[in-house]
């Protein structure tokens, strides 16, 4: 591979890198913002993924400015509704409020059909889903249980991949084992810079350059028995006379 090649490389591996640390944080700020609300709110506004198909069907007659309803599976879009507003609501708005779901208390999402008021003087209002096929029953919803409004806005069939990110499963698969990966690739990738940084150290010594320092020593060790010899005769001339 081209020096080029494995540079172009490189950057490729440092944006999916980038990409998967960006979402795998998003993720899990989105999971610990949620808590125990059921959606993150998100500047005024929350997504709420559709649990169930009872808003699949046609709008009720007179609701023509209202939005219409949405599959299971979608992804829809609320506007977090402040206590005011909650108290001005009118029939035909579509709205996500907390309910009793199967022994745990979830956010559902139904048309207001009726506005009223409780024997304690709270506002009441009675919420239907549009589909009359699933024999959806009539909730009473005070306002204290809402949550927000639906804008009209959704992302088709997204509900069920924020479902699976928001599990433990998803949750493992998206964060955890990216973050691993990535953790080992960084291991390699060091273990592979040290161990060519001490081959460059220890670098291999050519035929010529052993060639020299072979000569070298020789030369070193005829100086030596040379300067042994002149030594002794100096020494047997001294005792000569």
């Amino acid at each position: 591979m081209s020096v080029k090649s494995k540079k172009i490389l490189e950057i490729i591996l440092t944006v999916v890198i980038i990409l998967i640390l960006a979402f795998a944080g998003f993720l899990t700020v989105s999971v610990a913002f949620s808590g125990n609300k059921g959606y993150t709110p998100l500047f005024g506004h929350a997504y709420v993924s559709v649990q169930s198909g009872s808003m699949e069907g046609a709008k009720p007659e007179g609701n023509e400015d209202k939005p219409d309803g949405f599959l299971k599976g979608d992804l829809i879009r609320i506007r977090i509704l402040s206590d005011s507003e909650k108290s001005a609501l009118e029939e035909g708005d579509v709205i996500s409020f907390y309910m009793m779901i199967g022994g745990a208390l979830r956010i559902n999402t139904h048309r207001i059909t009726d506005v009223g008021t409780s024997a304690d003087g709270r506002r009441l209002y009675t919420t239907k889903g549009d589909n009359p096929s699933v024999g959806n029953a009539v909730e009473a919803v005070f306002e204290t249980d809402i949550v927000g409004i639906y804008t009209g806005r959704k992302l088709v069939g997204m509900g069920r991949v924020t479902d699976f990110l928001h599990s433990s499963e998803g949750f493992f698969c998206c964060v955890v084992l990216p973050s691993l990966a990535i953790v080992a690739y960084f291991a390699v990738n060091l273990a592979v810079t040290i161990k060519r940084a001490k081959n460059t150290g220890a670098r291999s010594v050519s035929d010529k350059e052993k060639e020299a320092i072979r000569l070298e020593i020789m030369r070193e060790l005829m100086e030596e028995q040379r300067k042994k010899s002149v030594s002794e005769d100096r020494e047997k001339q001294s005792e000569t006379e």
